[in-house]
């Protein structure tokens, strides 16, 4: 659901938790589905979009191992949640952040992936959870700069807004 459009807005509040509950109940059987038909959870990136669905990802390896999982592969995914637990709200409304905010949380996952590292987590998983954080930034920069009008926005306004998007 996206919280921000305008048919969502005009569903009551009782609708509006009704439908965050469904997508929350989608997400997590189709990342269910794809641990049966992949490897089992660690190399399988096919459902890993944003940093939220990252963290989603270790949360339910670490708290709901698949059946017969290898005990030192529960273990690693426990090490990689822990790292990632305090950041996965973050992660979720990263898109709504400032840009303070949104600068110390990439230095609060950039010491989360050198704990991930630490953990032995797959080479292939952090590459690929570093291109999307970048896409991340990239989309995040570019919501902010927008709406902006380079030639005829008040140059404080400008440099402002360009120093803090290459800050990131």
């Amino acid at each position: 659901c996206d919280e921000a459009s305008p048919w969502f807005s005009r569903l009551d509040s009782k609708s509006r938790g009704l439908m965050l509950q469904v997508e929350s109940a989608l997400s997590s059987a189709a990342h269910g589905a794809a641990l049966k038909l992949g490897d089992g959870g660690e190399q399988d990136l096919s459902n890993i979009l944003t940093p939220a669905d990252e963290c989603r990802h270790w949360e339910v390896l670490a708290n709901r191992p698949a059946y017969g999982a290898d005990p030192a592969a529960v273990v690693r995914a426990q090490e990689v949640w822990q790292a990632l637990e305090p950041l996965a709200e973050q992660l979720d409304s990263f898109a709504e952040l400032g840009f303070g905010e949104a600068l110390e949380l990439l230095d609060a996952l950039h010491d989360a992936l050198d704990a991930m590292h630490d953990a032995l987590c797959p080479e292939k998983r952090m590459v690929h959870l570093m291109r999307v954080v970048g896409s991340a930034v990239d989309g995040y920069v570019k919501r902010q700069l927008g709406g902006l009008d380079l030639w005829r926005a008040p140059y404080m306004r400008v440099a402002r807004l360009l120093k803090d998007s290459s800050a990131l």
